[in-house]
């Protein structure tokens, strides 16, 4: 359900940041004139490549969390691994 929301969340904030950068683009086309335009595609040439890697760092923290829990799990087991044999040789 969350996972849900958060797309709602990007999905709004990709429209939002779009916007403001099609009105910056509109504006500096407006009040520059012709000469505007090649700064206007600079801006946008720049704008798709740092949002596209905006959305894959957004989607890599899961995967790496994925692997961290499963360390922490590999190392908990080992933990209980190690306590079992010390609790074996205490009783010796």
């Amino acid at each position: 359900m969350s996972n849900g929301l958060s797309e709602r969340g990007l999905i709004i904030v990709t429209a939002i940041v779009w916007a403001a950068i099609a009105v910056s683009i509109s504006f500096i086309v407006a009040y520059t004139g012709i000469d505007g335009i090649p700064f206007a595609f600079v801006v946008l040439i720049i704008a798709i490549p740092v949002w596209a890697r905006v959305i894959r760092e957004r989607n890599r923290p899961s995967t790496d969390l994925e692997r961290q829990i499963t360390e922490l799990s590999n190392r908990i087991s080992e933990l209980n691994t190690k306590m079992d044999e010390l609790k074996r040789a205490m009783e010796e």
